[in-house]
């Protein structure tokens, strides 16, 4: 008889349970909360439907055309700044949740001042993510659709943020349109979304914008520069006109609607929502169960030799494990330090550059001040001076932009390449930890959880938002006090001695800028790194202690200490075997 899904999902469910009910009588906080995440998650059926693609290809419109409703903001230009994610509600309504732990009711009338970048440029309002609660059916049972930034905007910060929310993708539809059509950096996006999310819709929007011929070739090149990207035949890519599609539905025209194309990705989103959705949540859990597993039965196997040996054995044991233990953690310091050192010198890497282009921007301000000038020599000194000024913040601020994008671009390829060598260290530390107990005990240790990048959430991106600087430039005010030819003159001339003193004013801000968020990078990085190897030394040490702790024991009571041990590692290891099982299923199924 072949298996249900409900009944996988139950089984999924149950073993879950028990791994985080034995977690926590073994004390271990850092397990059991691990394995009740992953069923709060299968239980609540929560289903994130991720619309990705770059600026501007009419992915908020998309998701209002899908719900029937003029929703979420849309514009003209790059808008959407912050991931908005749109679940079932009794009433419309929206939530806004900040990075530092803080959370606010808003009227849908106010996301804009959240979620857009004229009202929130950079991320200034420190907005982690929006919430929408919306009463349609098409939300039911759990789907969540997601709007995210569009990559490949001039607003890098976008880009960073879209990025970073594809792990928590479990399916997507990614839009493409005819204007242009795919670009070289969506399919760069493209490689990277295929390695996060299993199940992909393939949208060309505007499609309106062409006639029956043009509509057709633009329909064969996308298809085949997806299917380049991707390396992979036979792509299913669904034409469409989102804002035509969204009007109809809004007017209830029926016809209009089928035309548009967008019924035809409905059937088949919901074919796949009612079937493989529930299949690909419930790999996903199973994964997440068999890693827990894994790892609480390699510490019920440590316990069970710990408990085997005699007092004075195990206090040998536990002497030599912390006496090495001293040089692993030492070891760990001493990356640190050098990790620190890393940074110091990628910080003078930017001092170098800054100093290039100070030179550069230095020189060619004092040529073209004079130029800009000479048609201006007939204004007041007044006049004159706020002409310069402003001519040069917009010179300044212009090549400072540019700059720092190049420099953002070069520092983050850079720091990228400094983690991925740390990361590797932070392994090769807990590797050293997992292998000195499992010889020590002559032991197998399994599934202790190391660190696999920290690049995400330590990336030189992530930290070095493209904020605009608002470059401090000093009045000279009081020249424009003096009379006639003699003032202007003097405005000029003091304008082209202040030239350097203002590059170097706003070079410091810039160098403080990218100090200040490496730093910040740098401490993300130690806490993690801090944070993995204490969770592996203090799950090894309760292990022993507990065993110690029953050497007073009678013999009797090390005999059920030792059967409870075994049954417990035996309940694990069964719920390790059905994750496995499930997995397979759930994979096959697919």
């Amino acid at each position: 008889m072949f298996a249900t899904y409900a009944e996988m999902r139950k089984s999924a469910l149950d073993n879950l349970t028990i791994i985080a009910s034995l977690a926590r009588e073994k004390g271990n906080a850092e397990i059991e909360g691990r394995a009740s995440s992953a069923i709060e998650k299968l239980e609540s059926n929560r289903f994130h439907l991720v619309v990705l693609g770059q600026f501007k290809r009419g992915k908020t419109t998309l998701i209002n055309a899908l719900l029937g409703a003029d929703l979420l903001p849309t514009a003209v230009v790059p808008l959407t700044s912050i991931i908005t994610m749109i679940r079932y509600g009794p009433k419309s309504g929206a939530t806004v949740f900040f990075n530092d732990g803080k959370s606010k009711e808003i009227t849908l009338d106010e996301l804009p001042f959240y979620i857009t970048e004229r009202e929130n440029p950079n991320n200034a309002k420190d907005v982690k993510h929006v919430e929408i609660s919306h009463p349609s059916s098409y939300l039911a049972d759990g789907l969540v659709l997601v709007d995210t930034p569009g990559v490949g905007s001039l607003y890098r910060h976008n880009t960073e943020v879209a990025y970073n929310f594809l792990p928590s993708a479990d399916a997507a539809i990614f839009v493409l349109a005819v204007d242009p059509p795919l670009t070289e950096a969506e399919g760069e996006y493209l490689k990277e979304i295929k390695e996060y999310v299993p199940k992909i819709f393939f949208v060309l929007n505007k499609v309106d914008y062409l006639n029956g011929r043009d509509r057709e070739e633009s329909l064969a090149f996308s298809r085949r520069a997806i299917e380049a990207a991707l390396g992979k035949n036979e792509i299913r890519l669904y034409p469409l006109a989102a804002r035509p599609a969204l009007e109809a539905k809004l007017a209830g025209d029926l016809e209009a609607l089928e035309k548009s194309g967008l019924p035809q990705l409905e059937r088949e989103l919901s074919e796949f929502l009612t079937g493989s959705r529930g299949k690909i949540a419930l790999a996903a859990a199973a994964c997440r169960g068999k890693d827990v597993a894994s790892e609480l039965k390699g510490l019920l196997a440590l316990e069970r030799r710990a408990a085997e040996m005699s007092v004075r054995e195990l206090q040998d044991k536990i002497e030599a494990f912390e006496s090495s233990l001293v040089q692993i953690l030492q070891d760990k310091e001493d990356a640190l330090h050098i990790l620190k050192g890393e940074m110091d010198r990628l910080i003078q890497t930017v001092e170098q550059d800054l100093e290039s282009f100070k030179i550069a921007q230095v020189s060619l301000l004092r040529e073209r001040i004079p130029a800009f000038a000479k048609d201006k020599m007939n204004l007041s000194a007044r006049a004159l001076v706020k002409e310069i000024e402003t001519f040069v913040v917009e010179t300044l601020t212009g090549a400072f932009d540019v700059w720092r994008m190049q420099e953002e671009v070069k520092i983050a390829a850079l720091f990228e390449k400094i983690l991925q060598r740390f990361t590797t260290q932070v392994n090769e530390v807990i590797a050293r930890i997992r292998e000195l107990s499992a010889g020590l005990f002559d032991i197998k240790l399994e599934g202790f959880v190391e660190v696999e990048s920290l690049t995400t959430e330590s990336n030189f991106y992530y930290k070095f938002g493209k904020d605009r600087m608002l470059l401090a430039i000093e009045p000279s005010s009081f020249l424009s006090l003096l009379p006639g030819s003699i003032g202007r003159r003097l405005v000029l001339d003091r304008a082209l001695k202040d030239v350097r003193e203002e590059v170097d004013r706003n070079c410091g801000r810039v160098r403080w800028d990218f100090q200040e968020r490496s730093h910040k990078s740098f401490l993300s990085f130690r806490y993690s790194f801090e944070e993995k190897v204490e969770a592996t030394v203090q799950a090894i040490r309760r292990a022993l202690e507990y065993a110690l702790s029953q050497k007073d024991k009678s013999e009797e009571e090390v005999k059920r200490v030792l059967a409870a041990l075994e049954d417990q590692y035996r309940r694990v290891e069964e719920c390790r075997r059905s994750f496995l099982a499930i997995e397979e299923w759930a994979s096959s199924e697919n």
